[in-house]
């Protein structure tokens, strides 16, 4: 007996018209993680040891150095770090068709002359370590469980590169 219209769509099914939704909801996310923030505004070698950001600053910093769409960066004009969050791979299950795989991209570039911090870290790892913690086995509202599946290196010139960070999830197919 099929029972799925006993559930609402938005429970049964993450359509592609909810994509949006699920991206502003990792968004809201980040933006609550002030050390990640002050990885991403605070070029210096020493990020975390300056206040915390205001509304204003956090404001400042999305659509420029937090995007939400696969802009293409012109390197000639800022070398800032960055977070690209992309939501793509969607394809079905290769063991079960009744659901598929999404993949969830966080791209965490970075300028190479700022990757050192206090001789101590670099500011690529150490912003991949603050997105695992707030995705890696945790429960987003509408997207489910987060699976960390891979960390792939990237370079977007001689000035820029990083890593394309990727977690998986499953959804209903229908």
């Amino acid at each position: 007996m099929d029972v799925r219209w006993l559930m609402s769509e938005k429970q049964t099914q993450r359509r592609f018209e909810v994509v949006g939704e699920d991206i502003f909801a990792i968004l809201e996310r980040i933006t609550s993680d002030q050390d990640l923030l002050k990885l991403i505004k605070y070029m210096d070698k020493d990020p975390l040891s300056h206040p915390d950001l205001t509304e204003n600053e956090i404001d400042e910093l999305l659509n420029k150095n937090i995007l939400i769409t696969p802009k293409i960066l012109d390197t000639t004009i800022d070398l800032n770090n960055y977070i690209v969050i992309l939501l793509n791979d969607y394809e079905v299950d290769r063991t079960n068709d009744e659901f598929k795989q999404v993949s969830i991209q966080f791209n965490v570039i970075c300028p190479i002359e700022k990757w050192i911090i206090n001789q101590k870290n670099l500011r690529p790892y150490m912003m991949m370590n603050r997105i695992d913690k707030l995705f890696n086995k945790k429960q987003l509202a509408g997207i489910g469980n987060l699976r960390f599946a891979r960390a792939v290196p990237m370079e977007l010139s001689p000035e820029l590169s990083g890593y394309a960070l990727v977690y998986v999830t499953y959804e209903f197919n229908y």
